[in-house]
């Protein structure tokens, strides 16, 4: 992964003139970022310190910001950035620094189409983005980037030996050049992986070398905490999956409500792990209903499957079967998961009838493993419709 030799003078002057303007604009850019100021309060001096390409990391970094409450208005401010980078005048940083720059945006468009689950929207922005690459500056950390996004979209597509042969490459380029930021979100990328391998100990033990890298202030340590908790309580590691929450609780109450959701999922799973089924069925009970109320339907089915499990493990067959009612309402209701409403109807009978609970948990972990599957394929099936 290496550049394309010595820059010019022209890339130089314009690489310097950026910087320029990002550094007049660093103090306003960050109170912005952390809610101190607003758009609408900057005089017409403050917003003229972000014409140019402090404009388009300040519109890319609030895109960016809305990955868990908004991926919608994420995928329409990432193209908003798009259009200012192509617009950016040759003459303030030369075509190459430019061209860099609207492949920066492109890649951001494209990372926003993966979180809002259009695969195929993002595949395209990823083309636009190598597009705009191989007429920039020819840099490698950029190259690096768009590799590990790139990654990420190769996994949600299911093609996992390709995203881990390059997250691979990715984490060694970034080991060389010392970059620990850079290492720690291609370490997290490398941990999902193997988190959809059902490699759930592998995953904690990259997780647990991206934390050596790990800043304390840094935006990764949500998202690394929580794929970590996700892959101990997949590991059978209750005790430790706990401690860990127990520590990052006040930084997943800050993150948005999907966060606070997931939060109480996993402190349902680890208490159910731990044999606190009071406790374990509050929080499961919790979370599923709020990503219900939120129309995120298929983790309101996986945490219901959860619940179930729960249930029908305390032999408490009438509450499971109403449980597993509820969740054929929804579906039905939503005209999703056919494949899996013949299952949860015989799961329902199952309950109602004799069926030992080591028949009924292996029912209810099939049909887990299905819906894990079509919430996988659902943008798919969804543009196909």
């Amino acid at each position: 992964m290496k550049g394309s030799g010595p820059l010019d003078k022209s890339v130089l002057r314009g690489l310097i003139a950026l910087e320029r303007d990002r550094e007049r604009a660093r103090l306003l850019l960050r109170e912005l970022q952390e809610g101190r100021r607003c758009w609408e309060d900057l005089s017409a001096r403050e917003r003229w310190l972000f014409q140019g390409g402090p404009l388009v990391d300040l519109v890319l970094e609030r895109s960016f910001a809305l990955r868990y409450d908004d991926p919608e208005e994420m995928v329409a401010l990432a193209d908003a950035g798009r259009v200012l980078a192509e617009n950016l005048r040759i003459r303030r940083y030369g075509r190459r620094v430019k061209a860099d720059l609207c492949a920066q945006a492109w890649m951001d468009l494209a990372n926003a189409h993966r979180v809002a689950d259009d695969f195929d929207a993002s595949e395209e922005a990823f083309g636009h983005a190598k597009a705009w690459a191989e007429h920039g500056t020819g840099s490698a950390s950029l190259l690096a980037r768009m590799q590990r996004l790139f990654a990420s979209l190769l996994r949600e597509q299911r093609r996992l030996a390709a995203a881990a042969d390059l997250l691979d490459a990715v984490s060694k380029y970034h080991r060389r050049e010392l970059d620990g930021e850079a290492l720690v979100r291609s370490l997290l990328s490398r941990a999902l992986v193997f988190e959809e391998e059902n490699e759930p100990e592998q995953a904690v033990g990259v997780l647990l070398e991206a934390m050596e890298y790990l800043d304390w202030y840094s935006p990764l340590r949500l998202p690394l905490w929580n794929i970590l908790v996700d892959n101990l309580v997949g590991a059978g590691l209750y005790s430790p999956a706990r401690r860990i929450l127990r520590w990052t609780r006040r930084v997943y109450r800050r993150a948005g409500k999907l966060n606070r959701y997931r939060l109480s999922w996993l402190e349902g799973r680890i208490a159910a792990g731990l044999g606190e089924n009071g406790v374990a069925e509050a929080k499961l009970n919790t979370a599923r209903l709020a990503f219900k109320h939120a129309g995120k339907d298929y983790d309101a089915a996986r945490v219901g499957l959860d619940l179930a499990l729960l249930l029908v493990r305390q032999e408490r067959r009438q509450e499971t079967a109403w449980l597993i009612n509820d969740m054929l309402r929804s579906f039905r209701a939503k005209g999703i998961g056919r494949e899996v409403l013949s299952a949860l109807v015989l799961l329902k009978r199952s309950c109602e009838g004799r069926r030992s609970v080591e028949v009924l948990a292996v029912q209810i972990e099939t049909i887990t493993a299905t819906v894990i599957e079509l919430q996988r394929q659902r943008p798919r099936q969804a543009r196909s419709a």
